[in-house]
């Protein structure tokens, strides 16, 4: 059984989805421990506010106020599911979340890493990049992907 999990978390429907697996896995015993990771790029939030038309002076402290609360949004859940969790954000300039989630999978360590995908293909994931797939290739523990809810 997986013991040491690690949920990595982007405030997305998809990681919220992720999440829900992985407290599954933990009321499964008491010996559960959930690391909840939140990656924040700094590059990545630049160009997102350029393109919204934003004006924040400080974007790197809104990113990390938006990240911190998915990280306590999610300890929140994890505390009514009677689940053991520790939450982390990490930081970056570039775009390197793949690699500081393997990372901190090999680092803590983890049994399991949890986490949710968008399931995009062809040139939007091209241009877009893929941390799942980065992951899923590089992961020295098994991954659980979790897709988007089936639109129906």
């Amino acid at each position: 059984m997986y013991k040491r999990i690690l949920v990595a978390l982007d405030g997305s429907t998809t990681s919220r989805r992720g999440l829900s697996e992985a407290l599954g896995f933990g009321r499964l015993g008491d010996a559960v421990v959930l690391r909840l990771v939140c990656v924040v790029s700094s590059s990545i939030v630049a160009l997102e506010y350029a393109a919204a038309g934003a004006a924040s002076q400080d974007f790197l402290g809104d990113l990390r106020r938006a990240g911190n609360a998915t990280l306590q949004e999610a300890m929140e859940l994890c505390s009514t599911s009677n689940v053991r969790a520790e939450a982390v954000l990490l930081e970056t300039s570039g775009d390197d979340t793949g690699e500081l989630l393997v990372k901190e999978a090999l680092g803590w360590p983890a049994d399991l890493i949890v986490m949710g995908t968008h399931g995009r293909s062809g040139l939007r994931r091209l241009l877009l990049g893929s941390t799942a797939e980065f992951v899923l290739r590089h992961s020295p523990v098994p991954l659980l992907l979790v897709r988007e809810a089936a639109q129906g």
